[in-house]
């Protein structure tokens, strides 16, 4: 078994595999996942959902954007928005945005010791990037 998944769907692969992983499992081994921009935080919690918000700077001989190019909302609006579709995700039970089986950000350090090998890749200027930045440092 291999996943390879992208947001929402990377964090849903990622709780595959910990269902896999469980100790008296019956679901087949895992050998690897690939998880592209994982939104595996359903808390939305970590500071770049704050300082990665989207800007557009205008200046006298240039424009430039920076930030989350998808999410175009103010930093207080990418945290709200996120959590407020997590919570339907959840079927607005909150205290699924830290269980680990729905939002792996969670996962035990045994948990993470008993995953196959994973790649995570993020965009820097993304709202989630700490979600998988800080998963990947606790996976390693």
């Amino acid at each position: 078994l291999s996943c390879d998944f992208d947001s929402s769907g990377a964090a849903s692969a990622l709780s595959l595999l910990l269902r896999a992983t469980s100790p008296g499992s019956s679901l087949p081994a895992a050998v690897g996942l690939v998880a592209l921009s994982p939104w595996t935080n359903l808390a939305c919690d970590t500071p770049t959902y704050l300082t990665n918000a989207f800007a557009a700077i205008k200046g006298a001989d240039r424009s430039a954007v920076v930030g989350d190019l998808i999410r175009r909302e103010a930093p207080e609006t990418v945290v709200v928005s996120s959590r407020a579709q997590a919570l339907q995700y959840v079927a607005y039970d909150p205290a699924l945005l830290t269980y680990a089986m729905a939002s792996p950000f969670y996962t035990s350090p045994e948990q993470l010791s008993r995953l196959p090998p994973m790649y995570l890749a993020v965009a820097g200027g993304e709202a989630q990037a700490g979600d998988g930045i800080i998963l990947a440092g606790r996976a390693a």
